[in-house]
């Protein structure tokens, strides 16, 4: 399996000066979120590392250049690989994880930190889109939000929850 993207720099800093193939004790993540999300503390090995610098390739940004800075593949001991950025960055292109070496076809599994936009260049890949609540400013159900500034006249409607305009 893979994951990515974690927006993590001291992570990615922190891979570039081991190098490749040094075994790292690491609070991965959970610097930026909301309140009670913490870092993740794990062990893992820095399997591959690159500046962030790729051109899509997907329907969603064709040729468009793109930089999440310094990133690194690391691989928790027996398990998954995770992709980990200096720069905020949403993954809606395969070239996000090949650019840094992952055979995306290998991968039984590809966990892609993305609300909707990764749609179009993943699910051809897919047996199957699994939709997955994580804590964070992003949910993919924001019919849970606690909206409370709506202006008159919008209703919450269909499975999404998305807020609709009413009509008549």
């Amino acid at each position: 399996a893979v994951l990515g993207a974690l927006w993590d720099p001291a992570t990615a800093e922190a891979a570039h000066a081991a190098g490749i193939g040094a075994r790292l004790d690491l609070e991965l993540g959970g610097r930026h979120g909301p309140d009670g999300v913490a870092p993740f503390p794990c062990v893992a090995t820095v399997e591959a590392l690159s500046d962030g610098r790729f051109i899509c390739t997907g329907a969603m940004q064709r040729d468009v250049e793109t930089d999440i800075g310094p990133s690194a593949l690391l691989r928790f001991e027996g398990g998954p690989q995770v992709l980990v950025s200096s720069r905020r960055h949403q993954i809606i292109d395969q070239q996000a994880f090949r650019h840094i070496g992952v055979d995306l076809a290998a991968q039984r599994v590809i966990a892609v930190k993305s609300t909707v936009h990764f749609r179009a260049d993943f699910t051809p890949l897919a047996k199957a889109v699994l939709m997955v609540d994580a804590p964070g400013y992003n949910p993919c159900h924001p019919e849970r939000l606690p909206y409370r500034n709506l202006r008159p006249g919008l209703r919450f409607a269909g499975a999404a929850g998305a807020a609709v305009a009413a009509r008549g």
